[in-house]
């Protein structure tokens, strides 16, 4: 695979809502509160940035960032990724880091949630359209300084470094065989309004496959609504297996049903009860593993974490 392939394939692994994978699920969907496993959207805490942030499923909120463990309360939040891809003769490191602080908005899009298992269906409307001048074009955001990523094969040397705005550019590298899956990697901000933090976690093994469904880029490969959707893998270690499927709703609006499942298992499926509420039409797979931790800078709880692009797990699907 050329290294303009990789580049659009990590992009598209963007799109499918991973966060790696990986990790926040949808944008829109965030701010919705759980009634009876449906959820809608009420208003409610929002990035400084008017990106809504979730309530609910164990406090977690937007890239798993935690909300306060005494109060409940959420938090001002953050989050650094770093994603191998390995497709044998093509390698890839990208990494990213945003932090936000909590405000309240009176509005949010229209969005429902459903959870069934260990998945959870987005249904979300389009976002409002932004005025012009609405946006101050001297905002800034918040940041920790420099992050220097580390551990494992990841080169010396490699950092996440702020731009003026205090927005991360991402970062992204080809050529680099970062980790054979185990070994520590290391987190470390040099700090800034966001106060130095560093933390660990444990490199999830890049050799886990997809064996079920079958993917075969170009080809478009077909999923049943009528009928829950087998999902398995092989050669996987300790973390998470995240897999979505989503499709285009009607008017510019998102669907997808996420899931997480434990990677040790081998296998899990996605409910016809969800995959039966997402418009027929073409859409999008893909699936990676994921492993995680947190660690609490002053006011910010910082999610880390790192994933590799599972094998032959993404590509277009049409779903029926």
């Amino acid at each position: 695979m050329s290294s303009a392939a990789v580049h659009r394939f990590m992009i598209s692994l963007r799109v499918v809502s991973f966060v790696v994978v990986v990790a926040g699920l949808s944008a829109w969907s965030a701010a919705c509160t759980v009634t009876n496993g449906t959820t809608e959207s009420d208003g409610g805490a929002v990035a400084a940035d008017g990106a809504p942030l979730p309530e609910g499923d164990g406090g977690v909120l937007a890239d798993g960032a935690l909300a306060d463990g005494a109060s409940g309360v959420p938090t001002d939040y953050g989050s650094v990724s770093v994603t191998y891809a390995d497709f044998g003769t093509t390698k890839s490191l990208t990494g990213s880091a945003q932090f936000q602080k909590l405000v309240t908005a009176p509005t949010l899009p229209t969005c429902q949630q459903e959870v069934e298992g260990d998945c959870m269906l987005y249904l979300c409307a389009a976002a409002p359209p932004v005025e012009a001048g609405a946006q101050d074009a001297g905002a800034t955001n918040p940041h920790s300084g420099v992050i220097t990523l580390s551990g494992a094969r990841i080169p010396a040397g490699t950092t996440l470094t702020p731009v003026a705005n205090g927005k991360y550019p991402t970062l992204s590298e080809t050529g680099i065989d970062a980790w054979s899956g185990g070994e520590t990697l290391t987190v470390k901000s040099a700090g800034g309004e966001v106060p130095a933090f560093s933390g660990t976690l444990t490199a999830p093994a890049p050799t886990v496959t997809l064996t079920a469904p079958v993917m075969a880029p170009p080809q478009k490969t077909e999923i049943d609504r009528s009928r829950a959707l087998a999902v398995a893998w092989s050669g996987a270690g300790a973390g998470t297996i995240a897999v979505s499927a989503s499709a285009l709703a009607g008017g510019g609006g998102s669907a997808s049903v996420s899931c997480r499942f434990d990677a040790t298992k081998g296998s899990g499926q996605i409910p016809t009860k969800l995959l039966a509420k997402l418009p027929a039409g073409d859409g999008a797979f893909g699936a990676s593993i994921s492993t995680r931790s947190q660690v609490k800078a002053a006011d910010y709880v910082v999610t880390l974490l790192a994933s590799s692009i599972v094998k032959n797990a993404a590509g277009q699907v049409t779903l029926k």
